[in-house]
């Protein structure tokens, strides 16, 4: 991937998840989001760091 805006997934209704690197301990990865939010009530709590 050259450019970070380009082939923009076209599907609003989900948030895009792609890898651009990975090593041990470490990922590094584009997220497209259309204005998806969490919910106002409760805590999000995920299972990775980041």
């Amino acid at each position: 991937m050259n450019n970070l805006f380009a082939k923009l997934p076209r599907d609003k209704s989900q948030e895009h998840f792609s890898d651009l690197l990975q090593a041990d301990g470490l990922r590094v990865e584009r997220i497209v989001s259309y204005g998806q939010a969490s919910p106002e009530q409760g805590w999000y709590d995920q299972e990775e760091n980041e």
